[in-house]
């Protein structure tokens, strides 16, 4: 082999890797961009529940008593007793 055709090889080669790494920019892109839209339907579909719930009287005393309930448990998880190897829970504090 020429070293003439040495360079004209090895230009084509940096050539084949230039495009692999312009594809791979453009595949990073799309990615991106998937997960930028994902993210918007997602925060939009959220907020659409969220005014949906909080419009319905029914469905926001539902909410209002589940968090009361979740709220409770964490409180009595929190408080309970490490001193003894007893399962119970100690007595939760009231706020």
């Amino acid at each position: 082999m020429e070293p003439r055709d040495a360079a004209v090889h090895g230009h084509k080669r940096l050539r084949n890797q230039s495009l692999i790494g312009v594809l791979m920019l453009v595949a990073k892109k799309i990615i991106a961009a998937n997960l930028i839209v994902g993210g918007a339907i997602v925060v939009a579909a959220g907020t659409a529940a969220i005014a949906y719930a909080m419009s319905d009287p029914n469905c926001r005393d539902k909410i209002k008593d589940c968090s009361d309930r979740m709220r409770d448990c964490a409180n009595r998880m929190c408080n309970r007793s490490s001193d003894s190897g007893d399962p119970e829970m100690a007595n939760s504090t009231s706020n």
